[in-house]
């Protein structure tokens, strides 16, 4: 059995829900035997909700999915017609398949993912009292929000040896004080 990678395309959002109705039906289908894993690249993100940290997870690659299998007639012509599929991806007619190489890296890379994206927050105000709570030569300085920058970002202005220093940190680098 000689099996390769191929790259489904789905409708944005719904690659859970389209990685199991596929493993489901081709389960029923009797075509089991032919696919050895379809899988969703995801990575974990952390966002603030009300002040704590809440970890998810994110598609890696939004509106695709990858599946292991057997070279196919019947698979490539049924797969496409399940709800939320629009085919694989290829050439024209003929679907592509990615080398065992470019899985393994993405796979790698997902797992190995040192910088965990932070997702935006309204969470926090210019003039908001903070501490910043990250690993590293400010922990436990006080501060306020003094910007709000892209990419989830703050600038907090600290006091360090009596003058007023404006740091740039993450959302997640910091906690509201209650004053």
């Amino acid at each position: 059995m000689s099996l390769k990678w191929y790259v489904l395309s789905v409708r944005s959002g719904s690659e859970d829900r389209v990685e199991k109705e596929v493993s489901l039906k081709l389960k029923k289908l009797g075509y089991s035997e032919l696919v050895n894993e379809v899988f969703v690249p995801k990575k974990k993100v952390v966002k603030l909700v009300s002040g704590k940290k809440v970890e998810s997870f994110k598609s890696y690659f939004p509106g695709y999915i990858f599946i292991h299998m057997e070279s196919s007639m019947d698979l490539f012509s049924y797969i496409p017609g399940l709800d939320n599929i629009s085919g694989f991806l290829g050439i024209g007619s003929h679907c592509t398949p990615i080398s065992d190489i470019e899985v393994e890296r993405i796979k790698y890379d997902i797992e190995n993912d040192s910088s965990v994206e932070q997702l935006k927050s309204d969470y926090y105000s210019v003039g908001d009292s903070v501490k910043i709570v990250d690993e590293g030569p400010f922990l436990g300085f006080s501060g306020v929000i003094s910007d709000k920058l892209d990419n989830n970002k703050l600038k907090v202005s600290v006091l360090i040896f009596g003058r007023a220093t404006d740091l740039q940190l993450n959302s997640c680098d910091v906690e509201k004080i209650d004053l």
